[in-house]
């Protein structure tokens, strides 16, 4: 019984000297969607491309960010790029729309931009874009148009940065190692009844 204390003593003292001591390090990802268009107009039928460009503003280089839309089926629309961007970088993100013949109204969508590091997204944007389809007759087009700055045009749309849900796993990672080391060790003295 003793040298089962001292055991467990032991691996505890083992986990737990290396984690106090560890250096975690505090990042803080962040994107910016900073020329988008905030008013999109396409005729029933039609394919139209878009495009964004996303800025990494964070302090940690992100292996990769992607777009994606938001109320919007996902046979209408088509994002196919994604790529790494550095601390400061900013990117060209396309997308396409895919309109059926007998689409006519008006959505609200939310544009998002995703950054990933590593495994687990660390940090997305959101834009809120305006889709009037089947009110007026561009031309078809594939190719990507023009886009104004949000910040220069004066428009209403708003942008938010909505924290990740792995962020409180990052900023807290040394305690949750810490919390489980504990209830390891604990467990472990029940079970050899110390």
């Amino acid at each position: 019984m003793f040298f089962m204390r001292k055991l467990i003593t032991l691996l505890t003292m083992l986990f737990l000297i290396p984690l106090a001591s560890a250096q975690f390090e505090i990042t803080h990802p962040n994107l910016n969607i900073t020329n988008y268009q905030n008013t999109l107009t396409q005729s029933q039928g039609t394919t139209q491309a878009y495009s964004v460009i996303v800025m990494n503003t964070g302090d940690v280089r992100l292996d990769k960010v992607y777009l994606s839309l938001s109320f919007l089926p996902s046979s209408w629309y088509e994002i196919v790029d994604s790529k790494p961007l550095d601390v400061g970088e900013s990117g060209t993100f396309a997308y396409t729309i895919k309109l059926p013949h007998d689409t006519v109204g008006k959505l609200d969508l939310d544009l998002t931009a995703h950054g990933m590091k590593g495994f687990g997204e660390v940090t997305k944007t959101s834009v809120k874009v305006k889709l009037e389809a089947g009110i007026s007759q561009p031309t078809q087009s594939t190719s990507v148009p023009e886009t104004t700055s949000a910040t220069t045009t004066g428009t209403s749309s708003t942008m938010t940065s909505i924290p990740a849900e792995t962020d409180f796993l990052s900023k807290n990672s040394s305690y949750i190692v810490i919390i489980l080391t504990v209830v390891i060790a604990v467990a472990l003295a029940v079970l050899f009844k110390l």
